[in-house]
């Protein structure tokens, strides 16, 4: 009898784990994205990204990233830039606490020259320059900056 009731008390305990676990980590890692495009004279176009993951840790942190790819009016992915920013932020202010940059690039002929990250106030922000080389001479240069900034009440644009 005390096996029975020790076994039931072990499986809910067990299927409670499960549970709490398994909606912590679909939390941990929802995503909100907006999306905005930025068309060039050269037929080209900037595709604007920003995606925000709210922290487990504390309410008053979020962590967001915002991504400029410049695609041909194909669609084909040329390069990209990704700022990512973490902040603070408390209803009256907000304060960037850390910022890094990654770029890519996938696109034929193109490569990244340069790429930096910086953070101010309540602003992270990337810089990257990226060129096209065709028959090994440099055709086009593209610089492009981005910048997260957090609000104080912790919506990121």
């Amino acid at each position: 009898m005390y096996l029975k009731q020790l076994f039931k008390f072990l499986s809910t305990i067990t299927c409670c784990l499960i549970l709490f676990f398994s909606s912590f980590s679909a939390y941990a890692y929802e995503k909100v994205s907006t999306t905005e495009i930025e068309y060039l004279d050269d037929g080209t176009y900037f595709e604007i990204t920003i995606e925000e993951i709210p922290s487990i840790a504390r309410a008053s942190t979020i962590t967001g990233k915002k991504t400029a790819t410049q695609k041909a009016a194909n669609g084909t992915v040329l390069w990209s830039v990704t700022v990512t920013g973490t902040f603070s932020y408390n209803g009256k202010t907000a304060k960037c606490t850390k910022a890094t940059d990654s770029v890519t690039s996938p696109g034929p002929y193109w490569s990244i020259a340069s790429s930096s990250a910086s953070k101010s106030g309540a602003t992270a922000k990337a810089t990257a320059t990226a060129k096209k080389t065709v028959n090994g001479r440099v055709t086009q240069k593209v610089t492009k900056t981005i910048k997260l900034t957090c609000s104080p009440s912790g919506k990121l644009s």
